[in-house]
């Protein structure tokens, strides 16, 4: 059965135009990473909304001790990060949204002021900024994230973190939901979508770190399982060159598993690494 909170749409200002997402499943203690961040913000003018999987650990204890201004949650099954997520955008009562699940976390206090004033400056459909990749595998922490220069960038994998890019709800909705017959790239397929649409929407980069970002999650786990799904994805957006293209950065990514997973296996053997450029 689903539960969703009956309370105010979360946050502090009845005029926010961002609603912070965060997905969740029995990850309490990431969860709770995660609002400490939020609650570090010294912008306090947005939302927050939590999607639960039905979590059985407290969350939703947890949620509900917040209090009626702190969050908006609801509780229910649903297939699929991805289907979480789409649920969430379908909630989403603002005109932008971003999503930072259970355990992401945003770089500094400023970061939510940061995101606005730069909306408020040169407003956009979609504005994306840099993420820190925490350190792991191996290899130090290092900065990422660059203005996309259109298709060919997508294709060879040069795309936002989803956890650091700030989505209109407008946009979402024409574009539409997650493909998540994508169990891992359903977000980068969601990307090609918006450059295959032909519609001049306006992007902006946000230069400057948004997220920290965990190199170890669920697409560094499945990147060889998952091998299908991504050629799948170039097929069916790119042309031949684009398609060679999308190969060349698969090769590129797939070289980075390869050497991160090494690098782990002989931290674990207490064996020297050479830090990585």
């Amino acid at each position: 059965m689903a539960i969703e909170s009956k309370t105010n749409p979360g946050g502090t200002g009845t005029g926010a135009r961002l609603t912070v997402v965060t997905v969740v499943k029995n990850a309490l203690r990431h969860l709770q990473l995660t609002h400490g961040s939020l609650e570090a913000q010294t912008e306090r003018d947005f939302r927050w909304l939590v999607v639960d999987g039905v979590s059985t650990d407290g969350t939703l204890d947890w949620l509900q001790g917040l209090g009626p201004s702190a969050v908006r949650f609801v509780s229910g099954k649903d297939k699929s990060i991805y289907d979480a997520m789409n649920k969430a955008a379908g909630l989403v009562q603002t005109e932008y949204f971003l999503y930072l699940n259970a355990g992401d976390t945003f770089c500094d206090s400023s970061v939510v002021s940061r995101i606005c004033e730069g909306l408020n400056r040169a407003p956009a459909d979609m504005a994306y900024g840099k993420a820190v990749i925490m350190a792991g595998g191996g290899f130090p922490s290092r900065t990422r994230g660059m203005a996309i220069r259109g298709r060919w960038d997508i294709f060879y994998g040069k795309i936002p973190c989803h956890q650091s890019t700030v989505i209109s709800k407008r946009i979402f909705a024409e574009i539409g939901p997650y493909d998540d017959s994508f169990r891992v790239y359903a977000d980068r397929e969601w990307l090609m979508r918006l450059f295959a649409s032909g519609r001049n929407y306006k992007l902006s980069f946000l230069d400057f770190p948004v997220v920290n970002y965990d190199p170890s999650g669920y697409s560094y786990q499945k990147f060889f399982a998952s091998k299908k799904e991504y050629f799948r994805m170039i097929a069916s957006h790119g042309n031949p060159f684009e398609i060679a293209w999308g190969t060349a950065g698969w090769l590129k990514a797939a070289l980075h598993n390869v050497l991160s997973k090494s690098h782990e296996r002989r931290l674990k053997a207490g064996r020297p690494v050479k830090e990585a450029e």
